[in-house]
């Protein structure tokens, strides 16, 4: 009798642990929306702590994991969210969207701390699963942009500790060459704006440009300063591309508010950092015959002014502007480039006497 009451006894224990953890399942369940309605509103940090809380009631639920993971990512801290991702794939054993999601952003992750071959593997899987439809466009946008696509097995390609340069083989010009170019380029724009190496800059050299929205899904030239990847003709400058990934990437992981006139202008500028650019848009502008220049209208609207005066006025604006003001305040301007903000930094007065005074050379 004693033996049929302690197994009852046991047997009603069971029971209750077994509705607890459902009870706690279902808690866990209801919190997940409302954390992924922060995530899309761009709420990051908010949906990082809820995720993290919840994830202590659950520590190996995947969607949690993967929610953790993808905020990491998106968040620029990459070896953080690895840890996440990896436990949202593996635990997945449905083989739903999240594993799907969790290689995709994994293939971001891997890319990004310079674990190439895993990046290829698992992108290369996510697209092999096809179990969901946005998901595996990413991964195989990314397979593509991040060079590792079978389009680009012919490559020849050159890799030091900060640079990775792959050029299509019909291309005539040396690696060596665009190496050259990009690493005698590197201190002269690191004494501008300080840079601090989180993985190789990778530059694709193209000569069939035309082949870039088949294979990578955008247009040749390609920069995405995030991924710090340049993708240009052959013909195209690389300086030119470098000096604008590290001005963007000046506050990493912040990204910045940019403006063309500041960050293109820097560009422009390092493109030919020896060179008086101010008299060649003097020639560009009498040459277009364009009877007035103002610069807080180009600061505001790129598009007032064709390529042929933008290259060489925005170029030679950013130089005179970082000699008047000096490289700290230029600095701080590559945070938020727009107009109302280097106000701030230089205040009203200066600012317009520094336009006011170039405008003049013009």
């Amino acid at each position: 009798m004693k033996k049929c009451f302690s197994i009852g006894l046991i047997f009603i224990f069971l029971i209750f642990i077994f509705l607890s953890m459902q009870t706690v399942d279902q808690n866990v369940e209801q919190k997940i929306p409302p954390i992924w309605e922060l995530y899309y509103k761009g709420e990051l940090n908010q949906a990082l702590g809820l995720a993290i809380s919840l994830l202590s009631q659950s520590p190996e639920h995947p969607e949690i994991n993967l929610i953790i993971g993808r905020i990491y990512v998106d968040l620029k801290q990459y070896s953080y969210a690895l840890p996440y991702l990896e436990k949202a794939v593996k635990n997945d054993i449905n083989f739903t969207r999240i594993k799907s999601w969790g290689l995709s952003y994994q293939g971001i992750a891997f890319y990004m701390t310079n674990q190439i071959p895993e990046a290829k593997r698992v992108l290369q899987y996510c697209i092999d699963l096809n179990l969901d439809k946005d998901s595996v466009n990413i991964a195989r946008k990314n397979l593509g942009i991040f060079g590792l696509s079978i389009y680009f097995e012919e490559w020849r390609i050159l890799s030091t500790n900060v640079f990775t340069i792959q050029k299509q083989p019909e291309v005539e010009t040396g690696i060596e060459d665009y190496l050259e170019s990009a690493e005698s380029a590197l201190p002269i724009i690191t004494s501008y704006v300080p840079y601090e190496n989180k993985k190789r800059l990778h530059f694709f050299i193209w000569q069939t440009w035309e082949a870039g929205p088949i294979i990578i899904k955008e247009n040749i030239p390609y920069e995405n300063y995030k991924y710090q990847i340049v993708h240009i003709h052959f013909k195209d400058n690389v300086v030119r591309s470098l000096a604008k990934i590290i001005a963007y990437n000046r506050w990493f992981p912040q990204d910045p508010i940019v403006t063309n006139l500041i960050l293109d202008g820097f560009g422009f500028f390092m493109e030919k950092a020896n060179i008086d650019r101010l008299a060649e848009a003097k020639d560009q502008i009498a040459k277009l015959k364009i009877t007035s220049i103002s610069i807080k209208t180009l600061w505001q609207n790129w598009d007032t002014l064709p390529i042929e005066v933008k290259a060489p006025l925005s170029g030679s604006f950013v130089k005179f502007l970082i000699e008047k003001g000096g490289k700290e305040k230029f600095n701080l301007l590559l945070k938020d480039q727009r107009y109302e903000n280097a106000k701030q930094i230089y205040g009203s007065k200066q600012l317009d006497e520094i336009i006011s005074e170039f405008e003049k050379k013009l």
